[in-house]
């Protein structure tokens, strides 16, 4: 839809989110996890799908690379980013995996790329291998953030995605993963044991069947 590639919305849904953000009450638990480790470096920062609004509000400025997918939303979302200051990696995945992992790598020369582990089709809360994977390729730190907010809105998405309402309470709470080991059983038991304690921060039942099975088990991004 040509709405979704319309500079004019970008810049409208970009300046909404800077005016929405600036009337949060914002609490950040264990931020010295975040601050500590990008004093030492760039780092790998995992998300939710469904918090992409509110860590992209209060993130700003501090080297922060995202990962959008390919999709007409991921294009929308990459020029909505653009307008909040952002640099962007394009890919997921299921689409562009290797040109996405290979753009990720060279963003942490400089940056430290963020990506939503269970996006970008879900489900809910399940970490994709492809996060662990840079981590453990880089041997970086992964740090994870999770939102909560009240009053909110949340959308009947797979991904619920979390909009706070003007002067909401947001609360960011902060993980971290270091040291993950390289290659795929020990990168795929890393994300499964990252899903479940995420999943337990954030109020996520966990899933029937466990783990989906990785679409594209060398991809680097999710």
């Amino acid at each position: 839809m040509w709405l979704l590639r319309s500079p004019v919305v970008a810049a409208i849904l970009a300046l909404a989110v800077r005016a929405l953000a600036a009337t949060w009450r914002v609490r950040r638990l264990d931020a010295h996890l975040l601050d500590g480790s990008l004093a030492r470096g760039p780092v790998v920062l995992a998300l939710l799908h469904g918090d992409l609004l509110v860590l992209a509000a209060l993130h700003r400025g501090r080297g922060i690379v995202p990962l959008t997918s390919l999709s007409a939303d991921g294009e929308l979302l990459d020029r909505v980013l653009g307008r909040l200051g952002y640099t962007t990696v394009r890919g997921s995945s299921r689409r562009g995996a290797i040109r996405a992992g290979l753009a990720a790598m060279r963003a942490l020369g400089s940056g430290s790329p963020a990506v939503a582990v269970d996006g970008p089709r879900g489900p809910l809360g399940t970490v994709h291998r492809g996060v662990l994977a840079l981590a453990a390729t880089s041997a970086r730190p992964l740090v994870f953030a999770l939102v909560t907010a009240s009053p909110a809105l949340r959308l009947r998405s797979w991904d619920r995605f979390r909009i706070p309402l003007p002067f909401a309470r947001v609360q960011i709470a902060y993980g971290l993963e270091d040291g993950v080991m390289a290659g795929r059983d020990a990168e795929r038991r890393a994300a499964e044991a990252l899903g479940a304690r995420m999943r337990a921060l954030a109020g996520i039942p966990e899933p029937a069947t466990g783990l989906r099975p990785d679409p594209h088990p060398d991809g680097r991004g999710a």
